[in-house]
């Protein structure tokens, strides 16, 4: 039985971890959760910084470069 992969966009990722921050009451206890500060956590929110590795990680992704053709 083959396993489908589902991409998110950038945008889908910083809604899960919105979710994320709900789920367990505040963006510092999730940091916590996570292992990195809660300033990390809000410029990802805030659209200051970039997704890492453990936050991806720890949510069940892993980053991936596609190249997509457009136009004609």
């Amino acid at each position: 039985m083959k396993r489908e992969l589902r991409s998110l966009t950038k945008q889908e990722m910083v809604d899960l971890i919105k979710g994320e921050v709900l789920r367990r009451g505040s963006q510092r206890i999730l940091a916590k959760d996570i292992g990195v500060s809660d300033a990390y956590v809000s410029d990802i929110l805030l659209g200051k910084r970039g997704i890492g590795p453990a936050i991806l990680h720890f949510l069940g992704y892993c980053t991936e470069i596609r190249y997509v053709k457009w136009g004609k």
